[in-house]
């Protein structure tokens, strides 16, 4: 908003500068002026032109008489006659009240007497009273001009008939008042702006803050529901193992010999038999037949060699004898 409000001053005020810089002003002898003279209302078809862009910020005060009032330095209050925007200088809005002199750049008029309103032209870079030169005199009809509203062709009903060379005290009340009342605008448009700055600023501030505040509850939302989604998968992953562990083979390593090769299974009878001898034996179905084979050729070799102790035992004595 205050950027807006800026732009639109800023584009007034170059709006009014460039309807001032359309038309030219011209002094008193038809020389184009420099840019310091401006039209007192450009709007008009002519106008009188007084210093209204001053680079140091005295500017003129614009008179409806055409006439301008310097607020410079040591010429303030003086009146001046300028010049204005008719080359010719013939135009009602310029300044008449030289006419009867020479030609001139510009002149500045002094007020001679105030009781009977006669002023006197001096050219502009002339520093004798005028006053005690009856060819330079001339007499005002009423006033010799009353301040014109900038731009406008409005006017303040304040007359200056009574002003004289030496009474720049008396009147630098009156300039005091319009150049107060100038700043005292420029003044009220300043804190206009500053308040509008500092509103705008703190509606920035509440707004960067609200969404300072909808960010955090977005990241915290998402690192809940990242959280969230961690625990399902791991509780997923868990029951997945333990599903896949329940139906998965348990292996039991195997002994060394089997039970049945020592004893008798206690789920099957184990069936009888007899050795070549005769003997009763039990045969297990587990049991391995080689050893088994070995063990019964064991006995069979051990009876064989027995036999035959005994027979060489009883033929020793008949070899004896």
């Amino acid at each position: 908003m205050l950027y807006q409000c800026l732009l639109a001053l800023c584009f007034l005020t170059a709006s009014s500068l460039a309807a001032q810089t359309k038309k030219t002003c011209y002094s008193l002898d038809g020389q184009e002026l420099d840019g310091r003279f401006q039209p007192c209302n450009p709007d008009a078809e002519f106008s009188s032109c007084c210093a209204l862009d001053g680079t140091d910020g005295e500017n003129d005060i614009c008179m409806d008489s055409g006439l301008c009032m310097s607020t410079s330095g040591w010429f303030s209050t003086y009146l001046w006659a300028n010049g204005c925007t008719d080359p010719t200088g013939k135009a009602k809005a310029c300044p008449q009240q030289c006419n009867f002199m020479p030609s001139g750049y510009s002149f500045n008029v002094l007020q001679c007497d105030a009781n009977n309103g006669s002023f006197c032209c001096r050219s502009g870079s002339d520093e004798d009273n005028c006053c005690t030169t009856e060819s330079r005199v001339f007499q005002a009809a009423t006033t010799i001009g009353q301040i014109l509203l900038p731009g406008t062709d409005q006017v303040v009903n304040t007359t200056y008939s009574t002003i004289l060379p030496n009474s720049s005290k008396d009147h630098s009340r009156v300039v005091g008042g319009v150049v107060g009342g100038v700043l005292g605008a420029a003044l009220i448009a300043s804190l206009i702006a500053l308040f509008m700055l500092l509103r705008s600023r703190k509606a920035l501030r509440n707004d960067y803050s609200s969404l300072q505040q909808d960010r955090d509850t977005l990241l915290q939302q998402g690192f809940n529901e990242k959280a969230a989604l961690q625990q399902e998968l791991e509780q997923q992953r868990l029951a997945y193992q333990q599903y896949h562990m329940a139906q998965a083979p348990t292996y039991t390593p195997a002994q060394q010999y089997p039970a049945a090769y020592y004893q008798a299974s206690a789920a099957l009878p184990m069936p009888m038999g007899t050795d070549s001898r005769g003997y009763p034996t039990e045969v297990s179905g587990l049991a391995r037949p080689v050893e088994m084979d070995t063990m019964r050729g064991a006995s069979e070799l051990s009876d064989e060699t027995a036999s035959q102790k005994v027979e060489r035992t009883e033929v020793s004595p008949n070899k004896a004898d």
